[in-house]
């Protein structure tokens, strides 16, 4: 169920921070090439208080924007920080993209991300449309270790989801 690849940020601590951006709606293939070209370019020239941070970015699903910080080898500032969020508003916005808030919901239907507000998905927990094994996608990963360790990807079951919607 994992589709992040490993390889990715294997040059990374497991302590590394991470954030997950998802999108409003699936990026085009063009779309993919140009937000992750910014992305990279963004983490090759990011610094806090004139330090490299080292760092990774990847677009998931076509529509998860996954970044990376390696503070072992260079801290994040908040200035840091904010300038990825910057960076990444800035990125999206010519599509139409915004990054969801906390008040979304992503999960699978079928082979499709669907994003729904909260109180939407509540009514599809309480209709039983979402079941037990309804893939919910956990956003509030905040270390590599965390990721490696738990996953993203979860069964409605055994992610925090499963709690808050019960």
């Amino acid at each position: 169920m994992n589709t992040i690849p490993q390889e990715l940020f294997s040059s990374l601590s497991e302590n590394s921070k991470l954030w997950v951006f998802p999108l409003s709606r699936m990026l085009s293939s063009e779309e993919v090439i140009a937000v992750q070209t910014g992305m990279e370019s963004f983490v090759q020239s990011w610094k806090a208080h004139g330090a490299p941070v080292y760092g990774a970015a990847t677009i998931i699903r076509r529509q998860f924007l996954f970044i990376a910080a390696d503070e072992e080898r260079s801290g994040v500032s908040g200035c840091s920080i904010d300038g990825m969020f910057r960076t990444v508003e800035k990125l999206v916005a010519p599509y139409q993209i915004s990054v969801l808030s906390p008040a979304y919901v992503q999960y699978l239907s079928g082979d499709a991300v669907k994003v729904l507000p909260r109180e939407e998905f509540q009514l599809l927990v309480n209709s039983g449309a979402v079941t037990e094994t309804t893939t919910v996608f956990d956003n509030t990963v905040t270390t590599l270790a965390e990721l490696h360790q738990q996953g993203w990807e979860k069964p409605f079951a055994k992610s925090w989801h499963a709690q808050a919607f019960s």
